[in-house]
Parts: C-alpha cells; structure tokens; sequence
C-alpha cells in the first residue's frame, strides 16, 4: 500500500507491505506529493502526481519500484490534475491558454505515450474508463 507522510517540509510517497508494517519511504524531493497510485497489473510502478516550486502547477512522474527511476510522464510545462491516476488519464492547462482543458492519456509503461480526447472533435481517440 502506498501512503503519503510528512516528516519534514513536505509529503512524500511511503510503502507498506501488510498491515501494522515498517513503512518504507521512496521519494525523497523537495516538493511535496500529492498523490500516488500503482499500476494496477503488476505494481511494478507507481505515478503520482507532484507540485514543482510551489506554484500548483503539477506534473506526473512514473517511479519504478525495481529501480527508484521515477520518469516524467507530462510535459513539465503544463498544469496537470487527476481526479484519480488510475485508468492514467488526466487534464492539462497551459499558461495563458484558453480555460478549457484538454484530456489525456498516458501508458505509464515506458516508453510513455500521449493521446488527446477533446468533446469538440468526435474523431479524436476516446479514453477508456
């Protein structure tokens, strides 16, 4: 199970194994994270979602449990948000874009993958529940 823990400044991601077990902290970063979800096949990974330099504008990253590689998964520019990781989908805003804010969806297997969904273009590829 992952949970989230504040020691010092900030929330990091910690994993424990069974119930009343050792937790185990895995990120180590100077924002905080606000949330995170294993893959849901195989738990090999996890992505969570993470604030850079306090201004909420959050990115997705993919953390490799085998490795502690943690990979990014959005573009490192836009607001990202997730209402929950999992299928891996999420909404993207840009600065000083327009207020609409465009669906995507990511394999959090690597190499990662975007693809767009938008209510406007009945031909754009559709992310599934």
């Amino acid at each position: 199970m992952l949970i989230g823990t504040r020691f010092a400044d900030t929330n990091q991601v910690h994993l424990v194994k069974m119930p009343g077990g050792a937790r185990e902290q895995l990120t180590f970063l100077p924002d905080r994270v606000l949330s995170a979800e294993f893959e849901p096949v195989t738990g090999a990974s996890f992505v969570f979602s993470k604030d850079i330099g306090g201004g909420e504008w959050y990115q997705l990253y993919r953390y490799d449990v085998a490795t502690g590689d943690i990979t990014l998964l959005t573009d490192g520019k836009s607001r990202n948000s997730a209402r929950s990781i999992r299928p891996q989908s999420f909404s993207r805003s840009k600065p000083s874009s327009s207020p609409s804010m465009p669906a995507y969806g990511a394999s959090i297997a690597p190499p990662s993958t975007l693809r767009t969904s938008s209510a406007k273009s009945p031909s754009a590829p559709r992310l599934r529940p």
